[in-house]
């Protein structure tokens, strides 16, 4: 999501889904994935994404009202309530700034720890792991129709922005010699004149 879709995210557009199953010795193994319908700012495409941060989001809510209760706030949270808001401010949204400020300590903090992309001169960030997202599962075959609607792109511009991967992943096809093999030589089976048995 780009940082605008955070700070505008409700409640409401988190669908949280147990998909958990049943273990060998009959114990329910939670698994909890979220569900979350946002529209891109970029494009204004309307999307829903799939994540694994169904139990961090169920934990935040947990952190949020257990705060407020602490903290006397008679803020109360409901569908439309947002989920990065200021519970002081009947949790409208925190100034810019403030985002701002978190985001720029959490990039200078990460900076040294991320690997530079192999064809991008641009400097790899925290907001990069959007397009690794993307790169790799392109790389493992991903349907790009699918791939495509989680991004927000639609296929053309996922494609102008992530083809070059393919070249890499197929090297092997494109410069493969074979070297020492003979070829076969190749027999007609007759099946009409072929002598019984």
């Amino acid at each position: 999501m780009s940082p605008e879709e955070v700070f505008k995210l409700q409640w409401k557009q988190i669908e949280i889904n147990d998909v958990g199953r049943t273990d060998t010795k009959g114990q329910r193994q939670e698994w909890l994935v979220a569900y979350i319908r946002t529209t891109r700012s970029k494009t204004s495409a309307l999307r829903e994404i799939v994540c694994n941060q169904g139990r961090e989001l169920k934990r935040w809510m947990a952190i949020l009202k257990e705060y407020c209760s602490e903290h006397d706030i008679k803020s109360k949270i409901g569908p439309s309530t947002l989920v990065f808001g200021d519970p002081y401010n009947k949790f409208t949204s925190h100034p810019y700034v403030r985002y701002y400020r978190s985001w720029s300590e959490m990039r200078n903090k990460l900076k040294d720890k991320f690997k530079g992309h192999r064809f991008s001169p641009h400097p790899y960030t925290l907001y990069s792991m959007r397009s690794t997202f993307i790169e790799d599962h392109l790389l493992k075959g991903t349907d790009l129709f699918l791939l495509a609607r989680l991004a927000g792109h639609d296929v053309k511009e996922l494609m102008k922005s992530y083809e070059r991967l393919d070249i890499r992943n197929r090297t092997e096809e494109i410069t493969a010699i074979q070297f020492g093999k003979k070829k076969e030589e190749e027999f007609i089976v007759d099946l009409m004149n072929e002598e019984q048995d």
